[in-house]
């Protein structure tokens, strides 16, 4: 079996980092580890660091809506956003014996006022997908569209566009006017987006 190299990830610093991508850095090394050298019999423990670190993920997701949902801090949102994406493509590719693909974590956010607005048993890839719609009409609501371009090159890269924009038809009972409108930008101009997936 070829040796497994943890790869570099984009650098995650600031308030939002707050020691996730450590913990996520550390446990994905270890899972690594385990399905190199220990793939068939280490597989009870390479579930148990995949749920680690989708349960990291899942945490860390909390502490960022609250950046996203203040509308400020969009670049590192979607920083840390890309930065788990890379995690979740990692831990589907580590090849563990444990399986990645039907993995399920219970995932909550709450806004401010402390009501849930996003609960789901699911792959934390789902999550994810998610959450970029969240940041992509955030963005053009909130950031004029600023991140745009780099946040359709990242669903491009992560397979992401066209569940994105599934999911940008049907709005979020949180959503304010802005982000309704919004969101009617993005599919217009849908047409004009390549896939990619």
């Amino acid at each position: 079996m070829a040796k497994r190299k943890r790869a570099a990830a984009e650098p995650v610093e600031g308030r939002l980092a707050q020691g996730h991508a450590q913990r996520i850095d550390s446990v994905m090394k270890d899972l690594l580890h385990s399905c190199q050298y220990d793939w068939h019999d280490g597989w009870e423990e390479q579930g148990e660091y995949m749920n680690d670190i989708c349960r990291e993920i899942a945490e860390w997701l909390r502490d960022i809506w609250g950046v996203l949902e203040a509308g400020e801090g969009l670049h590192q949102v979607q920083e840390c956003i890309v930065y788990c994406a890379q995690t979740v493509e990692e831990m589907s590719n580590a090849h563990s014996r444990a399986g990645f693909d039907d993995h399920q974590i219970d995932v909550f956010i709450t806004n401010e006022a402390d009501e849930v607005i996003y609960e789901a048993s699911e792959h934390i890839g789902n999550t994810l997908t998610w959450f970029y719609k969240e940041l992509i009409v955030m963005d053009v609501a909130r950031g004029k569209g600023r991140l745009t371009t780099t946040i359709l090159a990242d669903l491009k890269r992560f397979k992401k566009v066209q569940n994105v924009f599934s999911l940008l038809q049907e709005p979020d009972e949180h959503w304010t006017p802005e982000m309704h409108a919004a969101a009617e930008e993005l599919i217009r101009k849908e047409q004009n987006v390549p896939c990619g997936n």
